[in-house]
């Protein structure tokens, strides 16, 4: 409990830089420190202290003790509720600016959504050991640090591909914040900074956003609104896979934080789509489907089985376009003593099995 007392205090540490960047830091970094020591430490300390006197045979017994601790982890109680209150109030309103980017239409007929960097000089912030510090890695992390930890980028975005209400494509920006009141969130949404390029067919958008010390974290958000006319077709890079979608948000019963909330994408990145009457399609229905999405449909159904046989070591599928063919095989291990016979829920495997095939025969179409 010590060993996990200090971790808890070392991770805070390192995490400390990103204080600067909550509302109220001064107020939030006080209630968090309190909450820390005397709500999370004071127990802890209280109950090591307990079992070194019962092991040690010790019956003599103090009030004095006991009331401080009882004080002190009261103490705790009071920076917890503060600090939820606190932090609540100003995720409390929402409020979002919307403009509209005016773009040049591109002659092939065709957009192509490319992700640049952001400028100035970040680095990773996270607890990746292991990082090689290479380009790939360094644009996959969630968060990026500037030197001199003024600044912050964060990939709170979303891109939506709509049909266009006229025969030319249109671009619009949806910048939203959370405040104590509407109005607050509206000129922090303002304070956004977000430039969209356009290059004929192609257009730039930034993968990331920064915040500063000075306008704080207040769930800032962009949406990348993308009208598509029937008829013309739309690429997304790769890199999309590497944006974030969160939403925190402050309420009568507190905090709370939903993670890929409002998903009404019906798109993937890396693939050209087509805008139909009737929506956005794949532009190439029949060709082979593109690798992640096919590892991803793969991973899920690995997972599916795996629930219901947990024997399953391995599993390999082999998808080919024309005459398609799914091949499936499963090696399991020999069931050792003491072990109860699955014979009862594997009826179902087959089943579970053959509908994941199919599945993925749809995958293409």
């Amino acid at each position: 409990m010590i060993a996990g007392l200090i971790g808890l205090f070392a991770g805070t540490n390192m995490l400390m830089p990103l204080m600067d960047f909550a509302v109220n830091s001064s107020q939030i970094q006080a209630y968090a420190w309190g909450t820390i020591i005397l709500f999370i430490a004071v127990p802890v300390v209280a109950l090591v202290q307990w079992l070194v006197r019962r092991i040690a045979g010790s019956k003599t017994r103090s009030p004095y003790i006991a009331l401080t601790f009882g004080i002190l982890w009261a103490l705790g109680w009071v920076s917890a509720v503060m600090l939820v209150a606190t932090v609540s109030k100003e995720f409390k309103r929402a409020g979002q600016v919307k403009t509209e980017i005016g773009i040049a239409q591109p002659s092939a007929g065709k957009l192509k959504v490319e992700f640049k960097d952001a400028e100035g000089n970040y680095y990773p912030m996270d607890l990746n050991w292991d990082r090689n510090d290479d380009e790939e890695e360094r644009a996959s992390s969630d968060l990026m640090l500037s030197a001199n930890e003024d600044s912050l980028l964060i990939k709170n975005i979303r891109i939506k591909l709509e049909k266009s209400r006229d025969d030319s494509f249109h671009v619009t920006l949806i910048k939203r914040a959370r405040s104590s009141s509407p109005r607050n969130a509206e000129i922090i949404a303002e304070q956004i900074s977000y430039a969209v390029e356009q290059y004929d067919s192609i257009l730039s958008i930034p993968i990331a956003f920064p915040i500063t010390t000075q306008n704080k974290f207040h769930n800032q958000q962009v949406i990348v609104q993308i009208e598509v006319p029937v008829g013309k077709e739309i690429y997304v890079d790769g890199k999309a896979n590497n944006l974030n979608w969160y939403s925190v948000k402050g309420g009568a019963n507190g905090l709370s934080i939903n993670v890929d909330d409002e998903d009404d994408n019906f798109w993937r990145s890396g693939v050209w789509y087509v805008m139909k009457e009737t929506g956005i399609e794949k532009k190439f229905k029949d060709e082979e489907t593109d690798k992640g999405e096919l590892m991803d449909r793969i991973q899920q159904m690995k997972e599916e089985i795996k629930k219901e046989n947990k024997k399953i070591e391995e599993m390999e599928l082999n998808i080919k376009n024309g005459d398609t063919t799914v091949n499936v095989k499963i090696n399991s291990t020999a069931m050792t003593d003491g072990e109860e016979d699955p014979a009862a829920g594997a009826s179902s495997n087959p089943r579970r099995l053959f509908f994941g095939a199919m599945n993925l025969l749809k995958m293409g179409r």
